[in-house]
């Protein structure tokens, strides 16, 4: 078939019959230099394909035009990571896609009818210009990601949801939609989730607020819902289940809110005589990159040196200190992650750019360190130090994450109506709460020394952090290094036998599910763990570790296994050396992930969320994403 391995930059071909693509499916050539545009056309056909359809890495742009064709995606993503730019789908029938991608585009610009059939989730943007666009019964169109643009011809909902984040166009005409009136035209009606973002019009945080922390459990929750919010002015922030306005707007900064919430939570309790559970979750130094200028100052000149002296630097100290071996190499630099080139710092362009990024990146990371040594006054003000346990740890490793003007959670406008410059943009630089920028991936790269990978990835670079337990009263081990392997599933039991309570196993007359952990209580005291299997999943990302052995795969990669012990850095891939411990700690995982119904990735939501709802969660778009 003319979309696999394809090296001829533009192809037309009429095909008839029934056509399974199996291997890698490629517009244009699979090598060069990118100068190539890839352009395939085809007429008449039945199409399976069981990969995703991308574009070759000789192809700069790839334009895939069917006409009379039924395509199946059998759940594959049409234009992930290397995007086809635009796929004209003029007439037949297009199913069982997982999404086409956010960066490209679904055109139907002739006459005749598309039927989108199967379990579909269009997260590009679509523009209907002529003919009809049928929406299959239990399909949907878009997502709170996407744009649809009607210039003409009629959109049928066949009584399913809209589901986009923006509707606009000339003309034209939606029939069918599931609520309210059975048709709608377009015109002036364009609805938009950022104007939502951007204070403009009102709309709730979430269709629900089951999943909120006072319906799960807390007696009281100040902070916000949505993630990625502005630093000077969230969104989402509420008091409970009602959405609040930042108090004092013009000084506000959300992590000193973070930590004048929590130290008056402390004051509170103590004077209430009240014992307590704090979850004290800063949302630093997630992106946006924001902070008070006066922070930033501090390091304007750290990071000068680049990423990879940075890392070298990193290194020898952790060594230095004992945190690592060694032996352990340094992970070498990444080339490319989420389509960003990771060159030298001395190859690097824009290196104030660069340099002003990590310093806003520490900045953030420092107003959050002052927070933590406030609530340690705190407690010590109340008298409260050898009564208290202090649990700090990160929820994974460095994010690469490529900020994008058309993610759906990303404002365009501050409150009071100025621009907000969104997106790595060089030419910007970040800090302010007029910009929505990311570190990028050579500085998370440096942020994960000496590990490999980023966030999203079971990598170490992806899943190992750092944990800092204090409890001057029962804790008498300050400053010691404990190598022993725990797990995020392991806190809840260590908070309970720090408070002698053992979990019940049933509650209000339903039985609970008994804890997967066990506490960290012996290697806090410096005693051995018990062994047993730990396991990771994210993103079709997966791995499992049994003491020093440890077998990962990233997304449609093949596993590899790595001793830990002698090799924490991941850099020599022992599978094929050690096929039994291989197919054993497979064998683990596989039955782990049947137990508790890990589903193929990418997976499928079982109903596509409305703009009326705008549920505000981390997207499956940025996958890979460190």
């Amino acid at each position: 078939m003319c979309i696999a391995r394809d090296p001829a930059p533009s192809r037309r071909r009429s095909q008839t019959g029934l056509v399974t693509i199996n291997t890698s499916a490629l517009l244009g050539s699979q090598t060069g230099s990118g100068t190539a545009s890839a352009t395939v056309n085809i007429t008449g056909g039945t199409f399976i394909s069981n990969v995703d359809l991308v574009k070759g890495l000789g192809a700069t742009t790839a334009t895939l035009t069917l006409n009379g064709v039924t395509l199946d995606m059998k759940n594959n993503q049409i234009g992930p990571t290397a995007l086809i730019d635009t796929l004209n789908f003029q007439s037949g029938t297009l199913q069982n896609v997982f999404e086409i991608n956010s960066g490209a585009v679904l055109n139907k610009t002739t006459a005749g009818t598309l039927t989108l059939a199967g379990t579909n989730a269009y997260t590009g943007g679509t523009t209907l210009t002529l003919g009809t666009l049928r929406i299959g019964t239990g399909s949907s169109l878009g997502s709170v990601n996407s744009t649809l643009t009607v210039n003409a011809g009629t959109l049928d909902l066949n009584g399913n949801n809209l589901g986009v984040g923006s509707l606009a166009g000339a003309g034209g005409t939606i029939v069918n939609n599931v609520a309210g009136s059975k048709t709608l035209t377009i015109g002036n009606n364009n609805r938009d989730s950022k104007r939502i973002l951007n204070f403009e019009i009102p709309a709730p945080i979430s269709p629900s607020t089951e999943s909120w922390p006072t319906r799960r459990g807390f007696d009281t929750h100040i902070g916000t819902i949505a993630g990625v919010g502005s630093y000077f002015d969230p969104w989402s922030l509420v008091h409970d289940l009602t959405p609040i306005t930042p108090p004092n707007l013009k000084g506000f900064y959300y992590t000193d809110f973070i930590t004048e919430t929590a130290c008056k939570t402390i004051t509170d309790s103590a004077n209430a005589k009240n014992p307590f559970f704090l979850y004290v979750a800063y949302t630093a130094p997630h992106w946006p990159m924001q902070a008070r200028e006066s922070d930033i100052a501090r390091y304007a000149d750290t990071y000068k040196v680049g990423w990879d002296e940075l890392r070298q630097r990193r290194y020898r100290r952790l060594i230095e200190l004992g945190i690592i071996k060694p032996s352990w190499p340094l992970s070498p630099r990444p080339t490319e992650a989420h389509g960003v080139t990771i060159r030298s710092w001395s190859d690097a362009p824009n290196k104030d750019w660069e340099a002003r990024r990590m310093a806003v990146y520490a900045a953030m990371i420092d107003r959050m360190d002052q927070g933590i040594g406030r609530l340690i006054e705190t407690l010590s003000a109340n008298h409260l130090d050898d009564n208290t346990l202090v649990i700090f740890l990160s929820d994974n490793g460095g994010c690469a994450e490529v900020v994008q003007r058309n993610w759906y959670d990303i404002p365009t406008k501050t409150r009071d109506g100025r621009p907000i410059a969104v997106g790595n943009d060089p030419h910007v630089m970040p800090g302010d709460e007029t910009t929505f920028q990311s570190v990028g991936p050579a500085w998370a790269n440096a942020s994960n020394t000496p590990f490999r990978r980023f966030k999203h990835f079971t990598e170490e670079g992806g899943i190992s952090t750092p944990l800092i337990v204090r409890w001057p009263g029962k804790v008498d081990r300050a400053g010691a290094l404990e190598p022993a392997v725990g797990h995020v599933i392991d806190l809840v039991p260590t908070c309970l036998e720090a408070a002698s309570v053992s979990y019940p196993t049933s509650l209000k007359g339903r039985d609970l599910t008994p804890l997967a952990g066990m506490s960290l209580w012996p290697a806090i005291r410096g005693q051995p763990m018990s062994g047993r299997p730990l396991f990771w999943e994210h993103e079709g990302n997966r791995a499992v570790r049994v003491g020093p052995w440890k077998l990962l795969a990233a997304h449609q990669e093949p596993w590899q296994l790595y001793d830990l012990e002698s090799d924490r850095t991941e850099s020599h891939d022992l599978a094929t050396e050690h096929p039994e411990k291989t197919a054993e700690l497979r064998q683990l995982y596989d039955a782990w992930a049947h137990r508790i119904g890990v589903a193929p990735w990418p997976i499928k939501p079982a109903t596509r969320p409305s703009t009326e709802s705008l549920p505000l969660s981390p997207r499956a778009e940025r996958q890979g994403e460190g």
